[in-house]
């Protein structure tokens, strides 16, 4: 499934199934053709989570957003030039309407559906289940070995068996929380990912919540020396944060505001998940609050 997206960075062309982008920004695309909705919007379907993580930033509340809602908003993001939308919390896979949600947001729209997850609940039934209503998977894996079953409480030999069985029937990722615990198994854990067959790498330095202090400098440090020697064959990605600290990346498009948005699982539209305020969604749908609040932030 294709799809063409109109901005200001020109015409993009996006394939679903395969992940394929291609950006021809040498063809200028008048304002008024502009498509209004972000590239991507993230919605937090849940915030349940069975795992309690200290680093994790998520809302430790039982809240959320419905399948009405969620599809709802799915048809209005892709009549409006979005490519794709990410399910995530909390544990998405907790939502008593998971599946169907995926499902039908494949089935009523061009947009990809991806999923961030990690992946203890779903037996090998439930990852069929998941090749065949989304289009890429992430995996949250923090640290590797007796580092990861130190912070999940889960097997580390049971996740990897599940990745690999993934990834040999769809493109999936790794997310990968950098911090004191985890930075140590950083070039192993790439190393894994890349004999499992996983697509891309990415790497979330630790944020500050109620319980844990933003990753110290000397961890960022070791991750920014790991990143400029980095020559393996993964697609590594990082976290916007740690961009804004002055690591180098590749990034083809002219606009920030405008290209992402977040919808946490009380049904607030913010513009990541890390903004502190946001502007509940209302009657009149996901289109009318974005632009609204785009509008403001101009």
């Amino acid at each position: 499934m294709t799809k063409f997206r109109l901005d200001r960075n020109g015409v993009h062309f996006f394939d679903r199934d395969s992940g394929l982008n291609i950006l021809f920004d040498e063809l200028p695309v008048p304002v008024e053709e502009w498509d209004a909705a972000p590239r991507f919007v993230s919605l937090a379907i849940t915030n349940l989570c069975d795992l309690r993580c200290e680093y994790c930033y998520a809302p430790k509340t039982s809240h959320s957003l419905s399948i009405e809602s969620v599809c709802n908003w799915s048809r209005e993001l892709d009549a409006n030039g979005c490519l794709g939308v990410g399910l995530g919390g909390g544990e998405p896979t907790l939502h008593k309407d998971f599946f169907e949600i995926c499902d039908r947001i494949t089935q009523a729209t061009d947009l990809a559906v991806s999923v961030t997850t990690h992946l203890n609940r779903l037996d090998y039934e439930g990852l069929d289940r998941l090749c065949e209503v989304t289009h890429f998977v992430r995996v949250s894996m923090d640290g590797v070995g007796d580092t990861y079953e130190k912070l999940r409480q889960r097997s580390f030999a049971e996740l990897t068996l599940k990745i690999a069985y993934l990834a040999r029937k769809m493109r999936i990722g790794l997310n990968f929380v950098v911090n004191e615990d985890t930075i140590g198994d950083l070039e192993y854990a790439s190393r894994i990912a890349s004999e499992l067959g996983v697509a891309e790498f990415v790497l979330l330095p630790q944020v500050q919540t109620a319980r844990v202090a933003r990753v110290p400098c000397e961890v960022e440090d070791r991750m920014r020396k790991w990143l400029s020697t980095y020559g393996g064959p993964l697609q590594v990605s990082i976290s916007e944060s740690a961009v804004a600290e002055g690591i180098s990346i590749a990034n083809p498009f002219q606009d920030t505001c405008g290209a992402y948005a977040h919808v946490d699982a009380m049904g607030f539209l913010r513009e990541t998940s890390f903004s502190v305020s946001g502007t509940p969604i209302g009657k009149n749908g996901f289109m009318a609050t974005y632009l609204m609040m785009y509008k403001e932030s101009e």
